[in-house]
């Protein structure tokens, strides 16, 4: 059953960045200001010093990622781009879905074992659960850390990474948020490690999970580089298996949940990264397959 499952939730976390990106903002617009009783020379003297401070960030409300009105208006967007998104998948990425399916089925079959041997120490769930919850607010922070970081320093890259990171956790949230109470799988400690579906549980997918994989999957991109990438993703790993030593998560729920982050952050940073301020290609699986991984990325922005 959870072979269909997996490609169920891979249609609509797959085919999501096939959607053409959102239309770009205007540009900024410079606001004229006229002082009554001034001369010529200061009149220009104060249009620069306007200027400079649009160029270097300041005053600035538009852009790729916003806060406020237009952040909503992104969320609302991302949501519907990502449970619309079958309607885009190919036959080429039944390549990966098949493949993916397969292994989720294979541990689905070892679920309940594979939990019941591990540590029932109430020591080690305990720190399992801590480390799990640290985790995953180091994650929020680091992102949130790179949004200040960026404000101060006039770094419109550092402040994209940190909307965008921002956005993804939530959007991956919500969809976990929503698969988590329709699917009713038991958690692991409750009917003996059962963990049956649709009866009345909330544990898959695991929502530290998809938080951590979203967050690590556009900061990895933001900053491409096998450091950040080990970093990243490495901690997001970790955030996965701690959920899964506490008890409170089956394998194949950390797995689902991962699986739903890194396809949503794909999706937020296909359709909001601006790539004049750098950062790397997130081809689809269907575009490196079709071009080959000498060609420009969607990700750039429309045509």
């Amino acid at each position: 059953m959870l072979a269909a499952l997996t490609i169920f939730g891979g249609e609509f976390f797959a085919g999501n960045c096939y959607a053409m990106p959102q239309e770009r903002e205007a540009g900024r617009a410079a606001k004229a200001t006229s002082v009554a009783g001034a001369d010529q020379e200061s009149a220009a003297d104060n249009a620069s010093t306007s200027a400079a401070a649009n160029d270097s960030g300041t005053g600035s409300a538009d852009g790729n990622a916003t806060l406020g009105s237009h952040l909503l208006k992104d969320l609302e967007e991302d949501q519907k781009a990502i449970w619309t998104s079958p309607a885009h998948l190919r036959l080429v990425d039944a390549e990966w879905l098949v493949p993916m399916g397969a292994l989720a089925g294979g541990m689905l079959a070892t679920d309940t074992e594979y939990s019941k041997h591990l540590s029932d120490s109430p020591s080690r769930l305990r720190d399992s659960r801590d480390f799990s919850n640290y985790g995953i607010g180091a994650m929020v922070g680091l992102g949130g850390g790179l949004y200040f970081w960026g404000e101060m320093t006039h770094d419109e890259h550092k402040s994209e990474t940190g909307i965008l990171a921002g956005e993804a956790a939530l959007d991956s949230f919500g969809v976990a948020e929503f698969l988590k109470y329709s699917l009713g799988r038991e958690r692991p400690l409750s009917d003996d490690y059962r963990g049956k579906f649709w009866n009345g549980g909330d544990s898959m997918p695991s929502e530290h999970s998809a938080a951590a994989w979203s967050i690590a999957s556009v900061i990895a991109h933001e900053y491409p580089g096998p450091l950040t990438s080990l970093f990243t993703y490495g901690l997001a790993s970790a955030v996965s298996a701690s959920r899964v030593s506490a008890k409170q998560h089956f394998p194949t729920d950390g797995l689902a949940g991962g699986t739903i982050g890194w396809f949503v952050g794909q999706e937020v940073y296909r359709h909001h990264h601006d790539a004049e301020l750098g950062g790397g290609d997130w081809p689809t699986y269907a575009e490196f397959r079709d071009e080959g991984p000498g060609r420009e990325s969607t990700a750039r922005g429309p045509p």
